[in-house]
């Protein structure tokens, strides 16, 4: 029988191996602790080698969104598993086969995986990125 959730855990006088107190932190798991669930989001970035580029929500963007060149979706609250962030982006670029494409998952700011291509390279529509 295994023991409940905040039950402690009992601690054996003749153990079967060697007790490391610095790998174990605790007989029993902290009160309260939650476990931790990933909210990611996607950044998507372009870069120039030469010329323009920008990133936008809108096909034609408006003139104070021109030169943005990172965009990130919402966070996928709880949802690390199986997200959906139903968006879309625009690229944008005066030299596609100079600009290079940048889509980056992350997670509380850290980075999660990612992948890199050339702009120019992609056919129009949906594509797959298979990411590091």
């Amino acid at each position: 029988q295994l023991p409940t959730r905040d039950k402690c855990r009992p601690l054996l006088a003749e153990p079967h191996h060697a007790f490391v107190s610095h790998l174990s932190d605790s007989p029993r798991p902290p009160s309260g602790a939650r476990a931790s669930v990933s909210s990611p989001r996607v950044a998507v970035e372009l870069h120039a080698i030469g010329g323009f580029c920008a990133v936008a929500r809108e096909p034609q963007p408006p003139p104070e969104a021109q030169g943005v060149t990172r965009l990130t979706t919402a966070v996928a609250v709880g949802n690390g598993l199986n997200p959906s962030f139903d968006e879309t982006f625009h690229c944008l670029a005066a030299e596609p086969h100079q600009t290079i494409l940048r889509v980056v998952v992350e997670d509380e700011g850290r980075l999660v995986a990612y992948e890199t291509a050339v702009l120019g390279s992609l056919r129009c529509g949906y594509r797959c990125l298979h990411l590091r």
